[in-house]
């Protein structure tokens, strides 16, 4: 059986394995260098079990973090804090005033409200969802009023505004506040 040979100080094989030390001042560097610049990574939600009662009421599902799956009742849903990743009201029957319900969630990245009957007023309750890079507002009644409340979530990625009154001029002007978002119209 082969020994690992240790390199010496004077040693030039170049595949020597970092110190300890290295390892953690990287380590260190890493998470502090993550906090800089506002990654600080995800955090436990302690009101996500209530908003995600509320969100099953209305007939959605959710995902959580570290989960493969898609939940759809309370009973099912993992025992202590977690964090909701994607939330999906597709058709629910809730209003503008409804959506302040989802206001507390602050890792989630996906908000599906397809045919759910909002208007401008509604996207008042989602502006503090900065962590939100996909959004499906599509068969609402949202308007380029509600497009310039919406260039507050600078990490959107994906918008979709299908068979919404959004105008030509009111997509133009979002995609140019909101770099590098796709939007999907007509």
């Amino acid at each position: 059986m082969a020994t690992a040979r240790r390199p010496t100080s004077d040693s030039k094989n170049n595949d020597a394995q970092p110190s300890a030390v290295n390892v953690y001042a990287k380590s260190l560097l890493g998470v502090l260098l993550l906090l800089a610049i506002g990654c600080g990574g995800l955090s436990d939600e302690p009101e996500a079990g209530q908003t995600a009662k509320w969100i099953f009421e209305q007939g959605g599902m959710i995902a959580i973090f570290d989960s493969d799956r898609e939940y759809k009742e309370v009973a099912k849903l993992p025992e202590g804090d977690f964090a909701i990743e994607n939330v999906d009201l597709s058709s629910a029957k809730c209003g503008d005033d409804d959506l302040k319900n989802l206001a507390a969630l602050k890792n989630v990245k996906s908000l599906i409200l397809y045919r759910v009957p909002i208007t401008d007023a509604g996207l008042d309750h989602l502006l503090g969802l900065k962590t939100l890079t996909e959004l499906e507002l599509s068969h609402s009644k949202i308007t380029d009023a509600g497009l310039v409340k919406l260039q507050a979530l600078t990490n959107l990625k994906k918008l979709h505004v299908r068979s919404t009154v959004v105008t030509k001029e009111g997509i133009d002007a979002f995609k140019q506040a909101v770099d590098g978002c796709e939007v999907f119209y007509r």
